[in-house]
């Protein structure tokens, strides 16, 4: 089934696709600025055709018209929804090793466009979604890849909604779980698990919803168990590089996840066993301003570690821990609610560090961590080689290339 005819994108979008067009040797192991290799790969192109005229023995006449191949068409941009209409469900799947179900909400590309606008909110408040209708659309008729999502420490399972809706927008059927012990809920209730003992619960919880998604009824049909991806923010992009370095927890669902993206991870909690074990393509992107998983932490050391190609990293100018995330969003709601400050202070808290003057702004920053995300999901998980090239040279990110193995 091909997607529903969509609207163009919107112009002037930041993040600019031109630089997705060819592969470029220069610049790994160090910062990559500057201009697009598209136009490159163009000139290169038509280098064979050049030659080959004249290795014919054929000498065109000096005033013959020269050929010139058409340059190709631009790929999508992984920045902008995609060509699926997104719709969302709620399911419940079993959780790790015989513990209560957990509660995943699942991202999919519809059938069909409409329907009403679904709500992402706690104890009876809430926030509309940007891209997605509540679950009336039935799941487009056939097999997308699989990308499960790992919340923060005590954030909740829409926490990056932004993200989730453009992954499924382009293709990807997305499941995120609540963490037992580790949500936004568990925080303000004093439940909340050590960080080191939430941290060693990921992987197995990961696999449950992995697992999970490939057999409800409800889901079964729409994923393809051989392209399978993990993405995660903090504690969970800690959890993604764990389950690329299969760490004790991950089982057969995830033996072999054809890429993971870790945002913003906690990876002091990681050893360097651990990274150097960790053998598929992987994106890393942080936030400069990060004081909570400052970059030096949270992206240089696996940068030198992970042993999975590609490896790339991406840091985004004055973005902090909670860029990652719906925080700006669900902080405006949540102000304006009756709930006590118990509960939306656990938000509420870093509202000025994210959505503040001083800060990168969050569309910017959302347009950048999805772009950065789709493209190399898209590559890396669904095969299409139009986005192998992480593209350099934006304007408020850094990119970075590990030197090849």
């Amino acid at each position: 089934m091909t997607p529903p005819a969509v609207a163009a994108s919107r112009e002037g979008h930041p993040f600019t696709l031109s630089r997705h067009l060819a592969p470029v040797e220069q610049g790994y192991g160090s910062a990559v600025q500057g201009r697009s290799p598209g136009l490159i790969a163009v000139a290169l192109a038509a280098l064979p055709l050049l030659v080959g005229g004249c290795a014919s023995g054929a000498h065109p006449r000096a005033d013959a018209a020269v050929a010139r191949p058409a340059a190709a068409p631009a790929p999508p941009d992984p920045a902008v929804p995609g060509p699926w209409p997104v719709a969302v469900r709620t399911i419940q799947v079993p959780g790790r090793h015989g513990s209560p179900p957990l509660t995943a909400d699942v991202w999919y590309p519809a059938a069909t466009r409409g329907g009403p606008r679904a709500a992402y909110g706690i104890a009876g408040v809430s926030y509309r979604s940007i891209n997605a209708a509540a679950a009336t659309a039935p799941v487009a008729g056939r097999r997308f890849p699989l990308v499960a999502f790992s919340h923060g420490y005590g954030g909740i399972r829409f926490q990056s909604s932004f993200l989730t809706e453009l992954l499924a927008s382009h293709g990807f059927v997305v499941a995120s779980a609540d963490h037992p012990g580790s949500t936004v809920v568990d925080e303000a209730l004093g439940t909340v698990d050590s960080l080191q003992l939430a941290a060693s619960h990921r992987p197995a919880d990961l696999e449950a919803l992995v697992e999970g998604v490939e057999r409800v009824p409800a889901t079964a049909t729409s994923v393809d168990a051989s392209k399978v991806a993990v993405v995660g923010h903090s504690l969970g992009g800690t959890a993604a590089l764990a389950v690329g370095a299969q760490a004790p927890g991950t089982g057969p669902a995830l033996a072999h996840p054809a890429a993971v993206v870790a945002l913003a991870p906690a990876s002091e909690l990681l050893s360097d066993a651990t990274l150097r074990a960790d053998r598929v393509p992987t994106l890393l992107i942080a936030g400069a301003a990060d004081q909570l998983t400052p970059p030096d932490q949270s992206v240089r050391r696996p940068l030198a570690l992970v042993s999975g190609r590609p490896l790339a990293s991406v840091l985004l100018d004055r973005s902090g821990h909670y860029s990652f995330s719906d925080l700006c969003r669900f902080s405006q709601v949540l102000r304006e609610s009756s709930l006590p400050a118990a509960l939306t202070q656990q938000v509420t808290a870093n509202e000025d560090a994210t959505c503040g003057a001083g800060a990168l702004a969050p569309a910017r920053a959302q347009a950048l961590i999805g772009g950065y995300t789709v493209a190399f999901l898209l590559a890396h998980v669904s095969g299409d080689a139009r986005y192998a090239t992480p593209a350099a040279g934006l304007a408020d990110a850094t990119l970075t290339l590990a030197p090849p193995r």
